[in-house]
């Protein structure tokens, strides 16, 4: 083996390395990707979950049932409060929004976001403050929760207890009879 041949051979093994340090490098990234868009899904989902506990905090939960139900009767300090609510639904929606938009997060983030301000937005209380503080949101925010509200009704919101208690009645019944099935 000549000294050319040792060199042909030496560059042929350098050349594999390469090729085999992109393949893991690949992997290396996808496996990056996958950790960074689950990172943001919890993140999401944290936020989420931390929300939805502030509203149902004692204070809070009836104040939401107040704004939902007997909107007439909210003080000024009520609003005041419930504007800060409204902004963070609409903050946690663009921040949604965006990472679906750069591929980040998953559709079911993003359609849980899209359900939340619309059912918010079907309120009128909500619906008034957000339409009052638009101008404090960016022209591509406002825009995307424009167009999803433009066809969304304003509705009414109802406590059923009566509902609630008689469903709860049927579902005891039945899980009373499947116990009792052999």
């Amino acid at each position: 083996m000549t000294l050319s041949d040792l060199a042909a051979l030496g560059s042929l093994v350098s050349g594999l390395a390469v090729l085999v340090s992109l393949v893991f490098l690949w992997f290396q990234f996808r496996q990056t990707e996958r950790n960074q868009r689950a990172a943001i899904s919890q993140a999401a989902i944290t936020r989420n979950v931390q929300h939805n506990s502030a509203l149902f905090a004692p204070d809070m939960s009836a104040l939401v049932l107040k704004a939902l139900t007997q909107p007439d009767e909210l003080s000024e300090g009520d609003v005041w409060q419930l504007t800060g609510v409204m902004r963070n639904l609409i903050l946690s929606f663009h921040e949604v929004k965006f990472q679906h938009d750069s591929h980040l997060a998953d559709d079911i983030i993003f359609d849980y976001a899209l359900r939340s301000i619309k059912f918010w937005m079907a309120s009128p209380v909500f619906r008034a403050i957000y339409e009052q503080y638009r101008p404090t949101y960016s022209q591509e925010l406002v825009a995307e929760v424009d167009r999803l509200i433009r066809d969304q009704p304003l509705r009414s919101f109802e406590v059923r207890p009566a509902e609630f208690r008689k469903r709860l009645a049927e579902l005891i019944a039945i899980r009373d009879s499947q116990s009792r099935a052999p």
